[in-house]
């Protein structure tokens, strides 16, 4: 049955705003009938578009199928892991010979576990620039916290509240002090 283009359109209201009548943060509860925590991320996500956050609270995201390779996720989370252990808690800040020294290896590290396939002699024009970059990064990184005269307390940090009755979960980078 092919419906008449007259009967879709009809489905949509004349101001374009479709009216659920349901809280989508009600979809997921906890054990004890309270709203999942959500991360800043997730509410992003509901601000933006409802329909992306829904499908992905219902499991139907699509699925897409790509070749390994280095894109910006991949990129950060290595950067991320290098800082993380150039920059440990309660350490003095590295100097700059050190960070030249040290991100070589932690590069290597990094890519050991979260992206293999950059160790194959096809990518070394790809691992340089994550080098150069995250060096650059590094520097920069250090050259802040001496500014600030701080100090990483603490890296990962686990946070949780609420805020407007809405639980909320999450992970801050880095603490500072």
């Amino acid at each position: 049955v092919v419906a008449s283009m007259d009967a879709l359109t009809s489905a949509v209201p004349d101001d374009g705003v479709l009216r659920l009548g349901h809280d989508l943060l009600r979809r997921r509860l906890l054990d004890d009938g309270r709203m999942r925590p959500q991360s800043p991320s997730r509410l992003e996500t509901l601000m933006v578009s409802p329909l992306a956050w829904s499908l992905s609270v219902f499991g139907v995201e699509p699925v897409t199928w790509a070749p390994e390779g280095l894109n910006v996720m991949v990129a950060g989370t290595i950067a991320h892991d290098v800082l993380e252990f150039l920059f440990p808690k309660d350490v003095a800040l590295p100097d700059h010979d050190q960070i030249e020294a040290e991100v070589p290896e932690l590069l290597a590290s990094a890519i050991r576990k979260y992206a293999p396939f950059l160790q194959r002699s096809i990518w070394a024009v790809e691992r340089e620039g994550l080098l150069r970059d995250i060096r650059t990064a590094a520097h920069a990184w250090r050259n802040t916290l001496a500014g600030l005269d701080a100090r990483v307390i603490d890296n990962e940090i686990g946070l949780q509240g609420e805020a407007l009755g809405i639980l909320l979960r999450g992970r801050a980078d880095c603490l500072l002090q």
